[in-house]
């Protein structure tokens, strides 16, 4: 499991992802958080790296908890 809550600009937040994300296996989990439907709340760079993984076919979103995007690496 990797949990992503670091800077909040798209550079930063593309950055955790790339770096860790590789290292999650099959059925493991990626969190990613400060995720906001409505870009005048913010979060709208981790909601961009969230959109891009998804984008990738490689996980599966789970139910989001609040402001917290929860994928799945696909088994």
């Amino acid at each position: 499991m990797v949990f992503i809550d670091g800077g909040h600009t798209f550079e930063a937040a593309l950055s955790d992802y790339s770096c860790w994300s590789p290292h999650i296996m099959a059925g493991g989990y990626l969190l990613i958080h400060d995720i906001f439907i409505n870009p005048s709340e913010g979060g709208q760079a981790p909601r961009r790296v969230f959109d891009l993984a998804l984008a990738t076919g490689q996980w599966d979103a789970l139910s989001m908890i609040r402001t917290l995007g929860v994928l799945q690496r696909k088994k």
